[in-house]
């Protein structure tokens, strides 16, 4: 019996992992699920899917979410096990990344499934400058304090990937977020074929999917545009000297 196939989006958060996921998703032989590992939070606070109806009118999520209702003991991974039999057609992408928290899923899922990982990675000195802007504080301290943490989750979610794969045997893909959006075209085209899968046409553009948990740009139209130049300042400087490795290994050199 061949497995259901999950294509796992990992890595930090803000390297665009919404983005590709809507770029990848055809919503026919590739759906976007959005952040699995908290399903069923989201059914708990009735979020709207990324089509725009609530998990109780969306015919994606509907099946699931009465099921949900009839046990709301369930857990998340209950729940996931029970959506993937219910799509066993497609390739879900569980859009979760990677964090302390997520590493016990990889092995479970690998375990499981057909388990592919795509590993999305973006300039560390952009990723910290998103996560600054989104703190829209002007404190020195406050922003030291997020420029440490993202270096240390940052270099963490980038390099744990590679020891869970040694330990779990999975396929893995990397991306540069800054290669995807110099060429969507030939990005998608190379993950389906990773994939082995063949659709009629592939079309670039951003569509909605059906993600819950996820950022604004779940919602709306998306268009792709090019990286605006890196921009440097102190915090950024500080995140690219306490990640040099990682700079040399995905290419990220000035």
């Amino acid at each position: 019996m061949i497995k259901p196939t999950i294509i796992y989006i990992a890595g930090y958060g803000f390297s665009g992992s919404t983005l590709l996921e809507r770029s990848l998703a055809d919503n026919i032989g590739v759906i976007g699920c959005g952040e699995l590992w908290r399903l069923k939070e989201d059914f708990q606070d009735f979020e709207t899917c990324g089509c725009d109806q609530n998990v109780e009118t969306c015919e994606f999520w509907a099946e699931l979410y009465e099921i949900f209702k009839a046990n709301p003991k369930i857990n998340n991974l209950e729940l996931m096990d029970i959506l993937v039999n219910l799509k066993s057609q497609a390739f879900l992408i569980d859009n979760s990344k990677t964090s302390y928290a997520r590493v016990d899923r990889f092995k479970y899922l690998a375990s499981k499934y057909n388990f592919k990982v795509i590993h999305l990675i973006r300039e560390p000195g952009s990723v910290l400058n998103s996560s600054l802007n989104k703190s829209n504080s002007n404190n020195f301290f406050v922003k030291f304090l997020i420029t440490l943490k993202v270096i240390v989750h940052w270099n963490y979610a980038n390099r744990i990937i590679y020891k869970l794969q040694k330990q779990y045997n999975f396929e893995l893909l990397r991306i540069r977020l800054e290669d995807f959006l110099e060429r969507p075209q030939n990005e998608i085209e190379k993950v389906y074929t990773w994939l082995n899968y063949k659709p009629d046409s592939i079309n670039s553009k951003p569509i909605k999917t059906h993600q819950l948990t996820g950022n604004i740009y779940r919602h709306g139209e998306l268009e792709l545009q090019k990286s605006s130049p890196r921009r440097s300042n102190f915090y950024s400087k500080i995140m690219r000297i306490f990640s040099f490795r990682a700079i040399a290994q995905y290419n990220y050199k000035d």
